[in-house]
């Protein structure tokens, strides 16, 4: 079954599930597969090249960190006036180290992809028009990326108006990112929070898994099939 070097198969080397075949000079060998959560991972100093390594320890697994903050009662949002949203949760989820939470931001602590997506809810009032934008800015509070979500004038009063936008981008340590709100109902209106997290600001880091995974397909096709 399979191809064979010196009268090895693959049928005889690697009849155990997990098992993987690597070549270890003028011979094939099996490797076993290695515990939950392992990563296989380039070796030079393996028999076969390759072994299997923890995900956290620089085995070329991908560690995603995560931050979640809310406004926990209200904030009040003048007519006419461009305002950021300043009144965030600091004691809101985070997962990792990637992520610090604060009153008015979310600052990145690493150069990493990042997804982000802000939420608001506008009380009582939909008349008039708003928007929601999301604003990453550099160390020197130079905006680098935005995206902005608005909704159009409606003719019905005294309805709540929900918005939502998102947007990926690179970042470096030290930028971050706030979300700034707009609305012209004729007076103020409160953006709404609490425990559904009606008003609240997300960001993910985006795992660069393809070249981790290119690297080890090549690894494999260069010593089994070469």
């Amino acid at each position: 079954m399979g191809r064979s070097s010196g009268g090895q198969t693959l049928a005889s080397l690697a009849p155990t599930k997990g098992n993987t075949v690597g070549g270890e000079g003028s011979l094939f060998g099996a490797e076993s597969v290695g515990a939950d959560g392992e990563v296989l991972t380039a070796n030079a100093g393996a028999t076969r090249g390759f072994d299997w390594q923890p995900s956290a320890g620089g085995g070329g697994g991908v560690t995603v960190s995560h931050g979640f903050q809310r406004v926990p009662g209200s904030q009040s949002i003048d007519d006419d006036t461009e305002t950021l949203i300043d009144t965030y949760d600091v004691g809101g989820s985070t997962s990792g180290t990637a992520f610090t939470l604060g009153l008015t931001r979310i600052t990145i602590n690493a150069a990493i992809e990042v997804a982000a997506t802000a939420n608001l809810r506008f009380a009582d009032d939909s008349t008039g028009f708003r928007y929601i934008e999301i604003l990453h800015k550099n160390v020197g509070d130079v905006v680098v990326n935005r995206r902005r979500q608005t909704s159009a004038a409606s003719t019905v009063a005294n309805q709540p108006t929900a918005m939502s936008v998102a947007m990926q981008f690179t970042a470096l340590a030290g930028d971050y990112v706030e979300v700034r709100v707009y609305q012209n109902s004729g007076g103020a209106l409160l953006a709404q929070g609490g425990v559904d997290g009606n008003t609240s600001l997300e960001v993910a880091q985006i795992p660069t898994l393809g070249a981790n995974l290119e690297d080890e397909n090549n690894i494999l096709a260069n010593q089994v099939f070469s």
